[in-house]
């Protein structure tokens, strides 16, 4: 559960371009277990905290299932909630990136 806050505290934090964990809104949310930013492979030369969030949460729930913990019918709903996080996270850095129109810009 704390992972997903942290999720929603780093995704603000990486749409307005705050790189890092060092966040004081982070700090109860993410557990000491996880050495973020250097075990997961990251894809690119820069890896968002959120995308990372999500890759600890499905390796974790793939390890449940593997060790038979957990059924294939919730992992099923569990991979699918976790895609459309990343999806609403993709979209929102598009939305975020995408330049205002001039006249709409004037008008404000």
């Amino acid at each position: 559960m704390n992972l997903l806050l942290a999720f929603v505290v780093a995704t603000k934090h990486s749409l307005k371009e705050e790189a890092g964990i060092d966040h004081e809104d982070l700090k109860g949310h993410i557990p000491n277990i996880f050495n973020f930013q250097q075990k997961v492979q990251p894809l690119s030369d820069k890896i968002d905290l959120p995308v990372e969030i999500i890759t600890y949460l499905n390796l974790y729930y793939s390890r449940k299932c593997h060790e038979k913990e957990l059924d294939s019918i919730p992992f099923g709903i569990i991979s699918e909630v976790l895609r459309d996080l990343t999806q609403l996270f993709g979209t929102m850095h598009t939305i975020s990136g995408t330049p205002i129109p001039i006249t709409y810009q004037i008008h404000m």
